[in-house]
């Protein structure tokens, strides 16, 4: 191996290393606050936005009289140093975006709003309605534009859905896991 390519090789592993273990030490070290709010909330399905406490989105279901069912799981329920990691889970039978209904399930993570996944009835003219609102999911079924990410999904019933996250909020959760569980 001539002198420069084994030069640049080194180099290169030493860059990934410090990128491996910056990544390690932010999940570790970084100060995560795990309830705290933004005030650049992503915006996810419709007008539904990240960050919203669960008592404001039942509000506006009911509002628009849309039934839904409320699930709830804590797994920090002892009284130990680690924060809270608290679940929430709202499952509305028939809610419709872009002409088509279906179930919508809305994943709530420490009373924030971090993602939902909908299940549309006809998934393939679902995703056709999203890509000419601007949301192209057909290349590698994901789709990113600031805090949002979109991504098309079968859950393991073999159900199709069209998912959307706050990628700060699912940051969040993997740090929580990483550190706590």
């Amino acid at each position: 191996m001539k002198p420069i390519t084994k030069l640049a090789a080194t180099a290169s592993a030493i860059a990934l290393t410090c990128l491996a273990l910056y990544g390690w030490w932010f999940d570790y070290f970084s100060s995560i606050d795990f309830q705290g709010t933004v005030s650049d909330k992503a915006l996810l399905i419709g007008n539904i936005q990240s960050y919203q406490p669960v008592s404001l989105f039942l509000t506006q279901l009911r509002a628009q009289s849309l039934n839904f069912k409320l699930e709830s799981s804590t797994l920090t329920q002892d009284k130990s140093s680690r924060p809270p990691f608290d679940i929430t889970t709202v499952t509305v039978g028939q809610f419709s975006h872009l002409g088509y209904a279906g179930e919508l399930i809305v994943d709530f993570f420490n009373d924030r709003l971090a993602g939902l996944r909908f299940y549309p009835s006809n998934i393939i003219g679902y995703q056709q309605a999203l890509a000419r609102n601007g949301v192209d999911l057909s290349s590698q079924g994901n789709y990113r534009s600031r805090n949002t990410r979109i991504w098309s999904g079968t859950d393991y019933t073999g159900k199709q859905y069209i998912g959307w996250e706050d990628v700060r909020l699912a940051k969040e959760m993997e740090v929580w896991i990483k550190r706590y569980s």
